[in-house]
């Protein structure tokens, strides 16, 4: 039964725990304004794991999950909702606790035929000396990431193999699982999918090349284009 917009009772779970809690606000604080704009009835709530009052609201019609990171993307919060039959927005918990594992991801797109870049998991059984040999044939430059981490952080780019390995202690050490792929040089274009749609495509300029944290939320320089791919046949490709 559809519900007018004016009587729909929206709550946007915001806030979160971990490293991207302040950009979660920030998100939260964004799309409150947008759907009261939209004239639809709407209250933001801080989420933590050990405070999930809003839930037990009965007069909420939907969850928008605006939460980044540990909690909100990883598919915990997802779950609980699921558990108690509410409605939310976003993807369920399998494919959100997915899409958070790099590595599981990545496993997914490669049965799906989709190339990604090749990649090198590092953890406490690593045997370092024949990483040293995987990672001479892997690549000349080497992105050292976080499993399960978003926003870019704790992600860097390093130029040889002893620099990768230092990288890749140091991730381990902060975040618990760690991976390093292959450096691949090229433009940055993300495609949002909308009901099974493709969307536009942006190209994303940052005047370091590297859409980091930094260029993703604090940077005003960082670039969205559309429409700079002139090519049919590549649009077609990226978009299929």
């Amino acid at each position: 039964m559809e519900i007018e917009n004016s009587k729909l009772k929206v709550a946007v779970l915001t806030g979160g725990i971990g490293e991207e809690r302040d950009i979660s606000i920030q998100s939260g604080n964004y799309v409150t304004q947008a759907l009261k704009e939209a004239g639809l009835n709407v209250v933001a709530a801080d989420i933590q794991p050990d405070n999930m009052d809003i839930l037990e609201d009965n007069s909420i019609d939907v969850f928008f999950v605006a939460l980044h990171g540990k909690f909100g993307e990883d598919g915990q919060l997802q779950q609980i909702l699921e558990d108690k039959s509410l409605t939310y927005t976003g993807s369920g918990p399998m494919a959100s606790k997915l899409a958070f594992d790099k590595l599981a991801g990545k496993q997914r797109f490669a049965n799906a035929g989709v190339t990604t870049p090749k990649v090198i998991k590092f953890d406490t059984q690593t045997d370092t000396k024949e990483l040293e040999k995987q990672l001479l044939q892997l690549s000349e430059r080497y992105v050292v990431k976080p499993v399960k981490q978003g926003s870019t952080i704790g992600v860097t780019i390093v130029d040889d193999p002893e620099s990768a390995l230092a990288a890749a202690r140091q991730c381990l050490s902060n975040f618990g699982g760690c991976m390093i792929e292959e450096f691949i040089r090229g433009r940055e274009i993300t495609v949002g999918i909308l009901e099974k749609q493709a969307l536009p495509i942006i190209e994303i300029k940052t005047k370091t090349g590297f859409y980091d944290y930094q260029a993703k939320y604090i940077d005003e320089q960082t670039e969205y284009l559309f429409d700079t791919i002139e090519n049919p046949a590549v649009t077609a490709k990226i978009k299929a």
